[in-house]
């Protein structure tokens, strides 16, 4: 089915059927006057389906002098009032869209004023002598840019940040490179005093021993071993190690501690002081049988205050 022309019966010319001048009485090219049909006529005619080389758009008849006005195929905006030109979908006053139903704020444009009396929007006022110029409509619907069922929120204000001179950047960022320098000297002043916080006077041996057990890492022997159940002390199972830890502190050690991670730990030991003679030597006979069992050389006793212990692999 296709929608059938309007022929002029009396020069046979073909229009094409308009929605704009349905139910409306047009003049043809040649004076005939006809009237359009309300609604479209539809055909099975299959000439209906090829447009004539001379098919035109007719335009109505005017209620004054009889000639056809420049916008009397112009269409009302249902959104403004205002005129939409023939073929066109967007208004030009308000940016609506009659196919979607949406407002296009780009597609508007300030040089479309004006609107046939017959759309005018009412105001209330008298209007003003023939010959004079007519004022602007007043728009009952406000243009909304965004539809609310959609979801979509407007857009954020622009927010406006104070304009810096480029004394106050290059502070700003001094400031900043300042207080990491700082930082950095605190940390290395920490670890420097960390690391001579042994006296002068100390055994080099006792220096050594003591940076390590000031370490994160070290842990009293039975602690460290219930830290990680796969944690061992060289050969022994972690039952032998433990009992042979107890049997360390019955030899006279005053403290134990074990370093390093669990692959390869390293033990030391605290020996009574010099000042108890019989207890450290005492500690001291079993380190030597100890060392000579497992085959390593036994450091002798210089008034050390720490010792270490190898650990049997």
């Amino acid at each position: 089915m296709s929608i059938a022309n309007i022929i002029c019966p009396a020069c046979g010319k073909e229009y094409a059927w308009q929605q704009q001048l349905a139910g409306h009485t047009v003049r043809c090219t040649c004076g005939q006057v006809m009237p359009v049909p309300a609604v479209a006529v539809e055909t099975d005619s299959v000439y209906a389906l090829a447009p004539a080389e001379d098919r035109q758009f007719v335009r109505p008849v005017s209620a004054g002098s009889g000639a056809p006005e420049t916008d009397d195929l112009a269409l009302p905006c249902p959104s403004c009032r205002q005129p939409i030109p023939f073929g066109g979908v967007v208004c030009p006053a308000c940016g609506y869209n009659v196919k979607t139903g949406l407002h296009d704020p780009g597609a508007i444009n300030p040089s479309a004023v004006g609107t046939p009396a017959s759309w005018q929007v009412p105001t209330g006022e008298a209007p003003a002598p023939e010959g004079e110029p007519q004022p602007a409509p007043v728009l009952h619907h406000p243009v909304v840019t965004k539809l609310p069922q959609f979801g979509i929120p407007p857009p954020a204000p622009k927010r406006e940040f104070p304009a810096e001179t480029r004394q106050e950047i290059l502070k700003r960022y001094f400031t900043i490179l300042g207080a990491i320098a700082g930082l950095i000297v605190l940390v290395a002043v920490f670890r420097a005093f960390r690391s001579s916080s042994a006296p002068a006077d100390m055994h080099p041996e006792d220096a050594v021993i003591l940076r390590k057990l000031q370490s994160d890492l070290t842990l009293e022997p039975l602690r460290w071993l219930d830290v990680d159940p796969e944690r061992r002390l060289g050969r022994l199972t972690r039952a032998e190690a433990k009992a042979w830890i107890d049997s360390i502190y019955r030899e006279g050690a005053k403290n134990l501690w074990c370093y390093g991670p669990r692959g390869r730990p390293e033990l030391y030991a605290e020996p009574p002081p010099p000042e108890d003679v019989e207890a450290r030597a005492r500690f001291f006979r079993w380190y030597e049988d100890y060392c000579g069992s497992i085959g390593v050389a036994a450091m002798p006793d210089v008034g050390q205050k720490y010792l270490r212990i190898e650990l049997a692999n």
